[in-house]
């Protein structure tokens, strides 16, 4: 490892000794910083937090104690991503109680041991590495959540741009100028309450403006000339037939996406004097969503050729827009497209768009229209839930082999990776025909069609599990897959998607951990009956001591029984020592009708030793123990069963439900408990980083912490829900707040104007002045905000050197 790539850890000891003893254990392995006491750390931390994986602290220290460094930590939250362990000779409970209850990660005691010193400060930087990559994996994963939902909008749009005989520009063409024109809204008025996230919303669903045309006759759709009166008003419905469309997709009735889309379908053809359709609404009664893409589209029909007018120029069309001779639109969206027009003329200018995507959908929605087996509309339905299915799959398994499989036609594919590693063709038509049928895969398919034709559209997912070679070697594997149902007016299954999970490793060390925890059943239990073993692995007890065993063994395994091979019969013991035969033969308990082709009773009881082996019933593994044990004379097998459950495998079978939490502790991880605004931890991550921001403000509640300590943290954080409360009507959809300390937030803005600033500093130090001071007698807000553009860094250190400087003078 280079010295670039080495971790940093901060070494805090006033024992020169101490932290030259610790640098050279790990100094092969890290890059080490030193601070001589907690004031000294402080400074460290505040310079080079990003940097520190560790902070190997010392508890009892000059100036400031360990105690006071883990406090500043957890006042900017940089306890939450800079693990701590501390390192000292107290070794009381109290000390190390505290230090945990302040956040530390470990404890470590003096003197050191040099081979656990290494261990736990390399398992802590993993566990917070893995931490943060969790972090990562969230984000990219939401990444391209959007990113497909994207690619399946345009699918549709497509189809419609096929059927209108249009460029495939108006599309993107409406897309970017509904941006562009909502970004310049936000920054002229808060009045429609307009989030970044709402913009790229109402971005992609204006996509499927024009969805309705779909429904619409191709003479009338293309008809080169202009239309007849009865012509014009078929025309019009194509507002309320896609509307209907979008609200006929009852599964996704509650997505934001399909509530904005059904807003722009109906009325982005309404005008804000009332004169549209096809519901005359007047003003802003019509949803901004469609008024600003009823204002791109006018503008881009404008400014393209269409096969009954020839192209306006942009200031031809600029001029007609703002002159009315298109319909009335809001003054405020005509002041934005008066602003903005420069852009819109360079949006106009190009004519190019990414050539492989564009092959890909034109060549999808081709492929839809030309298919004459199923309706426009439902075939639509079909594809794209297909897609929105095996996508949300795929996005859990990048680097996993997937497959996939569609009923109609019959087509099983597989990743390249998965191909080459189990043997296949990437794709084979009609598979249960053209599959070798000597192939493990082959009845694998037939399994995983037959389970996935009995799931149901509540509950899509299964799961087979078998052994495969992959690469050449055997191995056990998931077939982890959820099913594709067509929801139509009645539900159709489509086929499945999955992925293969190679579960050997987790397998292998279950069974290893189960075999040490007999070892240790076994030790405990004959220690209290004051027993040692017999000859090798073999046990001659009582049928009353055997209970005993049972009671230690049935905290390890599901089930603990005796089995006799000959008779095929199985055994338990009650507490009074009577043997209790268990109803029908021993091999019944794994679904069978006869005896088990791998009998390892049968191994046993001949050699008098310990064997164990893996059942399958159904699609659940069991692992089992067979012991050689004679009770009260009489030979037995004792078969201990453990099965191998979804739990044990969590590390590498991420379904649905994996995902959900991954994204509430996304959430949670960047959320503060107590006021619900942003953490210091959000504020590190993602906005710290900021070269430009237009505006920052600090608020900073003196006296709060009088009030913690003497009246109680509940009132405390009363009060910062209550400041909250007072600032949260001043933050805007461009604005992020974050709770920066215990007593402080931060206000980070972009696209705000300088009197703007001002006027809303004012307003936020009057109502918390005005509305929580006077509550509590100790309490002061400071409030202080500088106008840029500038760095948040530099943003940040500015305006706290102002607060502070404040809260000193007064």
């Amino acid at each position: 490892m280079t010295d670039m790539k080495k971790q940093k850890i901060l070494i805090v000891d006033d024992s020169e000794w101490n932290r030259d003893f610790l640098s050279s254990i790990l100094e092969d392995r890290y890059e080490i910083m030193e601070a001589v006491d907690g004031l000294d750390a402080i400074t460290v931390l505040e310079s080079h937090v990003h940097e520190i994986s560790l902070v190997l602290l010392d508890l009892v220290m000059p100036r400031a104690d360990g105690f006071e460094v883990l406090a500043r930590m957890n006042k900017y939250h940089w306890i939450d991503y800079v693990p701590v362990i501390m390192i000292s000779s107290d070794t009381s409970n109290k000390s190390v109680k505290r230090a945990y209850e302040y956040g530390a990660s470990d404890f470590m005691h003096r003197p050191f041991d040099e081979a656990i010193v290494r261990q736990r400060v390399a398992n802590i930087i993993a566990l917070y590495t893995k931490q943060r990559r969790l972090s990562s994996v969230v984000a990219e994963q939401i990444f391209q959540k959007e990113k497909t939902n994207s690619m399946m909008v345009s699918i549709l749009s497509q189809i419609v741009e096929f059927r209108n005989g249009e460029s495939g520009m108006h599309v993107r063409h409406i897309r970017t100028f509904t941006e562009v024109l909502l970004r310049k809204l936000i920054q002229k008025t808060n009045r429609y309450d307009i989030s970044f996230e709402d913009i790229s919303l109402i971005s992609m669903a204006s996509s499927l403006h024009d969805i309705g045309k779909i429904a619409i006759p191709d003479e009338i759709l293309n008809k080169p000339g202009k239309l007849t009166e009865e012509e014009f008003e078929i025309m019009k419905t194509h507002s309320q037939k896609g509307a209907e469309m979008i609200r006929n997709m009852e599964q996704y009735k509650d997505e934001p996406l399909v509530k904005v889309a059904y807003e722009i379908c109906r009325w982005h053809h309404e005008r804000y004097d009332g004169g549209g359709y096809p519901d005359g609404l007047i003003g802003d009664a019509i949803p901004i969503s469609a008024q600003v893409v009823s204002m791109a589209d006018v503008y881009d029909a404008l400014t393209s050729e269409r096969c009954y007018k020839p192209a306006y120029s942009h200031d031809k069309a600029i001029q007609m827009i703002l002159k009315g001779k298109c319909g009335f639109f809001n003054p405020v969206l005509l002041e934005c497209l008066w602003d903005v027009q420069e852009e819109l003329k360079e949006e106009t200018d190009i004519q190019t768009v990414d050539k492989a995507n564009q092959h890909d959908i034109r060549g999808m929605a081709t492929e839809i229209m030309n298919n004459s087996d199923m309706s426009s509309s439902n075939e639509i339905l079909r594809q794209l839930e297909i897609e929105r299915v095996k996508s949300e799959f795929y996005e859990s398994a990048v680097m996993d082999i997937t497959f996939s499989y569609s009923d109609k036609p019959s087509i099983f594919s597989i990743s390249p990776l998965g191909a080459k590693s189990v043997g296949l063709a990437e794709t084979i038509l009609d598979p249960i025909k053209n599959m070798p049928s000597d192939h493990p895969m082959f009845n694998i398919v037939r399994r995983m069609d037959y389970k996935a034709r009995h799931t149901t559209i509540k509950h899509p997912y299964f799961h087979v599990t078998e052994k495969i070679c992959i690469d050449g070697e055997e191995r056990m594997c998931r077939f982890n897959c959820e099913t594709v149902w067509i929801s139509l007016s009645q539900p159709e299954y489509a086929g499945f998607v999955g992925k293969i999970i190679d579960i050997q490793s987790e397998c292998t060390r279950f069974m290893e951990n189960k075999g040490n925890a007999l070892q240790k059943s076994l030790q405990k239990c004959l220690l209290r009956l004051q027993k040692k073993p017999d000859d090798g692995e073999s046990l001659s007890m009582t049928l009353q001591q055997i209970w005993v065993l049972g009671q230690y063994l049935g905290v390890v395994f599901d089930a603990v029984r005796l089995v006799d091979f000959e008779e095929t019969s199985a055994f338990t013991v009650d507490r009074n020592g009577n043997v209790v035969k268990s109803p029908g033969c021993c091999f019944g308990i794994w679904g069978k009708e006869e005896r088990c082709s791998h009998c390892i009773s049968s191994e046993v009881i001949h050699s008098k030793g310990k064997f164990s082996k893996l059942e399958f019933v159904d699609d659940d593994i069991y692992y089992v123990i067979g012991m050689y044990l004679e009770a009260d004379g009489a030979p037995y097998s004792l078969e201990m069963v453990a099965r191998i459950d979804d739990k044990v495998l969590l590390n590498t079978i991420e379904e649905k439900r994996a995902l959900q939490c991954m994204d509430n502790y996304y959430l949670a991880h960047y959320t503060d408990p107590v006021s619900g605004a942003y953490n210091r931890f959000y504020y590190e991550e993602q906005i710290y980083g900021l070269t430009s921001v237009d505006a920052l403000v600090m608020v900073k509640l003196d006296g709060l912490e009088k009030i913690k300590y003497f009246r109680g943290e509940t009132l405390s954080n009363q009060i910062i829900k209550e400041v909250f409360r007072e600032l949260n009507p001043y933050v805007r959809g461009t604005d992020t707040i974050v709770r920066y300390g215990d007593d402080e937030f931060i206000i980070v803005s972009r696209m705000i104007t300088d009197h703007v600033f001002e006027c809303r500093m004012e307003r936020m130090q009057g109502s918390i002045e005005n509305n929580v001071c006077p509550k509590y007698s100790d309490l002061r807000v400071y409030i202080k905000g500088k106008y840029g553009p500038e760095s948040v860094a530099q943003l940040a250190h500015d305006v706290e050197r102002m607060v502070y400087g404040m809260e000193e003078c007064s």
